[in-house]
């Protein structure tokens, strides 16, 4: 069994989560020969990866508006766009593991509902979809046809050009860049994935589809993959 990534622990020492006041899980890594033992104490879940989404790249689109070409904000999309799409249409609404909507436990998902806290503020939502719109219509600049894979119809926000017009487009920006500074901390690097159990999580780079995920409730980064 192939371990693709675990929950960074020093050798030898505990950490003790929070998250869940029913679960006091214990994560360590002990020195040992020929490799070290990961020890675990705690609620655990186990489940296969059903559907897997791309992996979603990292940007400097933090540079502002017009910084990337439509090509390079097209790259930076299509991975979390497929995600969306991958959520709607498989992943139970309301969210069966914690009963929110679905449009919420999605975002939450993507940026380990945290924002330098957990859990984390509800206009993150907002910053998500006004980066969706800011990104989109950057990619439609190119040529003026969308491709395919970035249509959405379940976007609530405002249009590009109604911020426009309304004079919002400072504080769009701002709301964008809030939402990209902790997708590029949480989602690089990593893709969307949806279990049998209809569990949403952000698993490492080399998961594949009907891979085992195990989930130490609890814990700040808190899943690992399993061949």
């Amino acid at each position: 069994m192939k371990l693709l990534a675990v929950v960074e622990a020093a050798a030898g020492a505990w950490l003790d989560a929070k998250a869940l006041p029913s679960s006091t899980p214990k994560i360590s890594l002990i020195p040992s020969s020929p490799s070290p033992i990961l020890t675990i104490q705690g609620h655990i879940l186990d489940d296969q990866i059903l559907h897997l989404g791309p992996i979603h790249k990292d940007t400097a689109h933090n540079k502002g508006e017009g910084a990337l070409t439509p090509q390079e904000m097209a790259a930076v999309a299509r991975p979390h766009m497929t995600s969306r799409k991958l959520a709607i249409r498989y992943a139970p609404d309301p969210y069966a593991p914690t009963g929110q909507p679905l449009e919420e436990a999605f975002w939450r998902t993507l940026v380990g509902d945290t924002d330098y806290r957990r859990p984390a503020d509800a206009h993150l939502g907002l910053a998500c979809r006004v980066w969706e719109r800011i990104v989109v219509a950057q990619c439609l600049a190119d040529t003026g046809v969308l491709d395919e894979d970035l249509i959405d119809e379940t976007n609530g926000a405002p249009t590009l050009g109604e911020m426009r017009a309304a004079g919002q487009m400072d504080a769009a920006m701002q709301l964008s860049l809030l939402w990209n500074s902790n997708r590029v901390m949480c989602c690089a690097g990593r893709a969307f994935c949806i279990t049998k159990k209809g569990y949403m999580a952000m698993v490492p780079l080399g998961t594949e589809k009907g891979m085992w995920w195990r989930c130490c409730m609890g814990c700040a980064r808190r899943c690992m993959c399993m061949g």
